[in-house]
């Protein structure tokens, strides 16, 4: 089965880079990933000094704006610190005026930094996210009758990102769930594990009818594996967490079909996100560009859609 790969984007500023060029350099390569044939393209919520944006749900919308077919979304919204009534106002607007495109993952993460000062009296523990979690999935299975969100549209999909604690959520909310393997390093067993739990659990809805998962994987893709090893290890001079984020495979064309297929029957998925583990537009954009050849995505894509 050929994989069906999405990109994550951390929109993380390079040393001494505007965010302004930050957020145009995503703009480009979420645009390049559409003419590629990626399936996604999600943009992550942070909040540290270094990230470009802090507003998943205005970069959604202005990628949607700039692209036509490519599914966007959040990778993800950090719910614990937001309203769960404004975020689905948020993206049901977003999914009424880009239908059958929008993504809404739910980040299981806290913010760093600085900004922590800001929430230090608010609550923000793991039972309120679990609560705030429960209420956004109530909002979009609602009945459409009582116009809780308007316009009144198909919803966006709603993922549930991280570990066996997402996966859990997922099954209770009643959403689909995308498997980290780039913050945490497990092993092959307990993916399979987890994907499979959620799978015999799943109980399907009108918006989700059967379960879908997935597992977000980090990596750099070049003409070599020489290349590759050289771009990871220049990666933390571009300003990229390098230290923080667990690389799956770095290497060529050739070295990322080999992962993939033997991660397919590993863990019983086909479908993966893709973080390109540097901030040099020209990495990311090599990852990209050979991924999509190498698996070729963008006959898949048009396959699908003929």
């Amino acid at each position: 089965m050929n994989p069906e790969i999405g990109v994550l984007d951390f929109s993380i500023q390079r040393p001494r880079q505007s965010g302004l060029d930050a957020i145009q350099s995503t703009e480009r390569l979420a645009c390049e990933a559409e003419k590629l044939g990626f399936a996604r393209y999600w943009v992550a919520e942070h909040h540290e000094e270094d990230s470009c944006h802090c507003s998943p749900e205005v970069m959604v919308g202005m990628l949607a704006s700039r692209t036509n077919r490519i599914r966007l979304g959040a990778g993800g919204v950090l719910l614990r610190y937001r309203d769960p009534y404004l975020v689905a106002q948020a993206f049901n607007l977003l999914s009424a005026l880009h239908p059958e495109r929008i993504d809404l993952g739910i980040a299981r993460g806290r913010i760093g930094g600085e900004a922590r000062q800001y929430f230090e009296a608010s609550d923000t523990t793991d039972q309120t996210l679990e609560s705030k979690c429960m209420l956004l999935s109530r909002l979009f299975r609602s009945n459409s009758s009582s116009r809780v969100l308007r316009p009144v549209t198909t919803p966006p999909q709603m993922w549930m990102l991280g570990g066996k604690g997402a996966a859990l959520a997922a099954v209770r909310d009643k959403c689909s769930l995308c498997l980290d393997r780039f913050y945490q390093e497990l092993p092959d067993t307990a993916i399979r594990d987890i994907l499979m739990k959620y799978d015999d659990d799943f109980v399907s809805t009108a918006a989700i009818p059967t379960p879908q998962s997935g597992v977000a994987i980090a990596g750099i893709c070049a003409e070599s594996d020489h290349r590759a090893l050289q771009f990871a290890a220049d990666a933390p001079h571009t300003g990229f967490p390098i230290g923080i984020v667990k690389l799956a495979v770095v290497g060529s064309p050739g070295r990322w079909m080999d992962y993939l297929s033997a991660a397919i029957h590993r863990w019983g998925t086909h479908r993966f996100m893709v973080l390109a583990a540097s901030n040099n537009e020209s990495v990311k954009y090599e990852t990209l560009s050979l991924l999509g050849e190498a698996f070729n995505l963008a006959d898949s894509c048009r396959n699908m859609i003929s």
